[in-house]
Formats: structure tokens, sequence, C-alpha cells
């Protein structure tokens, strides 16, 4: 609950003290590139792996009607 009012305060005032701090804390981390890195690697291994299916299902000739007369 504490969390909630602390995101809250931040909406209201996006240069207060605990903004600030939350800011330097950000900054200092060292390992922040790391958890970037963390967080979005499913994702881009996500989107190769879609990108590759979707190139290899392509290469094939279609059975579905694509022309109606």
């Amino acid at each position: 609950m504490l969390a909630l009012a602390a995101f809250a305060q931040s909406l209201a005032c996006p240069d207060c003290a605990p903004v600030r701090a939350a800011r330097s804390a950000i900054a200092a981390d060292p390992d922040r590139w790391l958890y970037a890195f963390g967080v979005s690697a499913p994702f881009l291994v996500a989107s190769v792996v879609i990108a590759l299916v979707y190139r290899l299902g392509r290469s094939e000739p279609s059975r579905e009607v694509t022309r109606w007369r």
C-alpha cells in the first residue's frame, strides 16, 4: 500500500523529493543495464522466433482460395 502512495505522489509532483531519490537510486545502480537487458531479452527473442516462423510459413504455397470468381 505504501508503494501505491509513493506512485500517486510521483504523479502529482514529478520533481518532488521521493522522485528525485528514485531517479538517483536508479542512476547509481551499476547493474541497471543488466536489468534492462534481462527485461527486454525475452521480447527480443520472441520477436525473432515469430519473424522466422512467419518467413518459413510464407515460402510454402498456400492452399487457401485467395480469389473468388
